[in-house]
C-alpha cells in the first residue's frame, strides 16, 4: 500500500491520530474541563423543481408518516444520545 501520511501524531499536536497506523483513536479526555462550544454548518442543496417545491409546499407525507415531524423526533433523540458516544 502507498498511502499517504497525512498527520504525524502526537508531536505534532493531532492526539487523535495514532503514529503507527495514521488513523483516528478515542482519546480519554475525562480530565479535561467541561467547555461551551458552538458549531456552525453551512450546505448547498441542489434538487430539482419537483423535490423542492415538495420541501417548501409544507409537510411531506408518506406512507411511514409525516417526513419533518419524524425528522424533529430523531434529531431530538440523537442530541439525547450524544453523551453515550
Amino acid at each position: 500500500s502507498s498511502a499517504v501520511r497525512l498527520c504525524p501524531g502526537p508531536e505534532s499536536g493531532f492526539t487523535h491520530i495514532r503514529d503507527s497506523t495514521n488513523m483516528p483513536s478515542m482519546v480519554d479526555v475525562h480530565h479535561k474541563s467541561s467547555t461551551l462550544r458552538t458549531a456552525k454548518a453551512q450546505a448547498t442543496l441542489q434538487v430539482p423543481d419537483l423535490v423542492m417545491n415538495a420541501l417548501t409546499s409544507g409537510e411531506i407525507h408518506t406512507p411511514k408518516g409525516p417526513v419533518f415531524a419524524t425528522a424533529i423526533v430523531a434529531g431530538t433523540m440523537a442530541v439525547k444520545k450524544t453523551a453515550d458516544l
